[in-house]
């Protein structure tokens, strides 16, 4: 194969994941508008906030709410998980960082800490270098700040 064929394929490949990714993004973001209250966050990383994913690829998303860490998830995230699961049916691996609730002040406070952890330190180097919007997209920039 000519290197000019394979540019072009590789070029083709690269503008089909931006047209995936930005179909499934518009459709997480319009079925997650009614079901997170107004004042909290869910974010994304990976290959859809860098616009590469294809229908193989996982969502690592989190939820971030401006409450402290509480005994009971409130009811509106499991909504949140099963309209996620119904656009991208791949969820992130068990155990890791992501599909998680997490406070807003555990991602802004206590970093590198005793009590800060490697999930903690892994949502937050990404949100910083690819995160994205789900809902919520002026919760991002302010996270952010």
């Amino acid at each position: 194969m000519r290197r000019a064929q394979r540019i072009y394929l590789v070029t083709k490949a690269i503008e089909r994941a931006k047209v995936y990714s930005e179909q499934k993004l518009t459709e997480l973001r319009e079925q997650l508008k009614d079901l997170v209250p107004k004042d909290q966050m869910v974010f994304i990383n990976g290959s859809y906030a860098r616009r590469e994913a294809s229908a193989g690829s996982d969502i690592d998303f989190y939820i971030v709410t401006r409450e402290a860490q509480s005994v009971e998830t409130p009811a509106w995230v499991a909504d949140v998980r099963a309209a996620i699961e119904k656009i991208v049916p791949i969820e992130p691996a068990e155990d890791g960082a992501f599909a998680k609730l997490e406070p807003r002040d555990t991602l802004l406070h206590n970093i590198g800490g005793d009590h800060d952890s490697n999930q903690n330190i892994t949502r937050r180097m990404l949100l910083l270098l690819e995160g994205e919007w789900l809902f919520n997209e002026q919760g991002l920039t302010d996270v952010r700040r």
